[in-house]
């Protein structure tokens, strides 16, 4: 296995990084070197390629998945309401709507089973939320100023003009909502399964 792995590397090497007069330089790597380069290439890779980077990496002002009730709570306080305990088949989660309607702010709380620990599953933000995304796109921007921060994350065939912005997926990712030209909703999570 190992020698299969050193071939793959010297081919991927030789042919994409290295120049093409060089491939004694490869008889010189070392294992750990072997490794390292593996795995550069890799999260390269999969950080181009990964449509959930976005939900992963993004947040609206200090809210971000993941992020645990306990957290939340001293974030925003408690919520002014909260939803039913519902378990979803699309996620096999069990999920708890959070409103906090004088900041805009709804969050949907998962967890593995029905009294865990509870999670922010997704974060839809609606006006007079002011929180603002990691690029600093809040509720109000316009359809120029989303398009310049995520050109390279939009999804261009989920998108709608004029509508929708998608940066990342549905599947996970940002998707932000417009009329007249301007933001009126933000949503971070996963929109469909």
């Amino acid at each position: 296995m190992k020698n299969l792995m050193r071939s793959i590397i010297s081919v991927s090497l030789s042919l994409a990084v290295l120049p093409i007069n060089s491939p004694h330089l490869l008889s010189q790597l070392s294992e750990e070197s072997y490794v390292k380069i593996i795995q550069k290439l890799l999260i390269t890779e999969n950080r181009e390629s990964d449509p959930f980077t976005v939900m992963r990496e993004e947040s609206l002002g200090e809210l971000k998945i993941n992020l645990s009730a306990q957290q939340v709570i001293q974030l925003l306080g408690n919520p002014t309401q909260k939803g039913q305990v519902e378990f979803w088949a699309g996620d096999a989660l069990y999920h708890q709507y959070w409103y906090y309607p004088n900041q805009g702010i709804t969050l949907s709380m998962a967890s593995e089973t029905e009294k865990g620990q509870q999670n922010i599953g997704f974060i839809k933000l609606v006006s007079p939320s002011t929180l603002p995304t990691k690029r600093g796109i809040k509720i109000g921007s316009s359809i120029e100023e989303v398009s310049l921060a995520y050109a390279k994350e939009k999804d261009k065939e989920m998108s709608i003009p004029d509508q929708t912005f998608i940066a990342g997926s549905i599947y996970g990712g940002l998707i932000f909502t417009f009329d007249k030209g301007r933001v009126i909703e933000i949503f971070l999570g996963a929109a469909a399964e």
